[in-house]
């Protein structure tokens, strides 16, 4: 009779660790995308994040490759809009704040975000970047903001951080430093150009494809893969290597009792 309960009671174990790990990412401010789009883009990058969903109302960074910093810009910024465009399907506003601006607006349509729908801020001064971007932050009717910031410490990134979570305002950094140092982001990225696909075996540019390094989670797991953007969303490409840490306590406890 006893062992009959067994299975009842692992499953009731399960049921509490799940509820415990709900209450745990609401406290933290985690505020999965009610968009079902925004999930559907991630394709197999779904499976690193709570729930399956990009974390909104958050800051997340991109750290650049210094060694190729042109490709590694162009893929980041490519990443960044694919990511973004779910966000302004309903006629949202993105920001793009920097002090010396690379974007070519209409290449940004191809990853479904409307050159319309983006306003340039270009600051004289790169130490006028972060405070410019706080106070986009704090605005709650900026659907997302991107900002190409240097010298972000963890008091600056905390500050950032708030002003998101008070606003439920999405942040996008881009950071070129060599060593980023420890910030309260909830995410750090690192992308990277791949050989694009072809068309219909045609020569030429074809599909992009990138590199992805998801370097820190909070709540999440970390991990690489080597993607394509196809008919807004992400697809696993050829080639792919899935390695993944996972840094939940509550996982590892399920994984127990399972």
């Amino acid at each position: 009779m006893i062992h009959d309960h067994l299975p009842i009671m692992a499953l009731a174990k399960a049921e509490i660790i799940a509820q415990l790990q709900q209450d745990i990412l609401h406290r933290e401010g985690f505020r999965p995308a009610a968009n079902p789009l925004m999930n559907s883009v991630l394709g197999p990058l779904g499976k690193a994040f709570p729930l399956g969903a990009l974390p909104l109302g958050v800051v997340h960074e991109f750290q650049l490759d210094r060694a190729s910093a042109r490709c590694s810009m162009a893929a980041t910024v490519g990443f960044i809009a694919a990511l973004a465009s779910p966000m302004l399907c309903d006629g949202g506003i993105m920001l793009w704040v920097s002090s010396a601006r690379t974007v070519f607006p209409p290449s940004l349509m191809g990853f479904g975000v409307k050159p319309d729908q983006v306003i340039f801020v270009d600051i004289r001064k790169a130490r006028d970047v972060l405070w410019a971007t706080e106070e986009a932050l704090k605005c709650s009717a900026i659907a997302v903001v991107v900002a190409e910031v240097g010298g972000l410490d963890l008091t600056a990134s905390r500050r950032l951080q708030l002003s998101a979570e008070q606003s439920q305002t999405t942040g996008f950094l881009i950071r070129n430093e060599v060593h980023p140092g420890i910030t309260s982001s909830a995410s750090r990225w690192r992308i990277a150009s791949a050989p694009s696909e072809e068309i219909d075996n045609l020569p030429g540019v074809g599909l992009p494809r990138w590199h992805v390094e998801l370097l820190r989670l909070r709540n999440g797991i970390t991990g690489n893969w080597t993607i394509r953007y196809r008919q807004g969303k992400f697809e696993t490409a050829e080639d792919n290597q899935y390695e993944a840490q996972n840094t939940l306590l509550v996982n590892d406890s399920r994984r127990r009792v399972g």
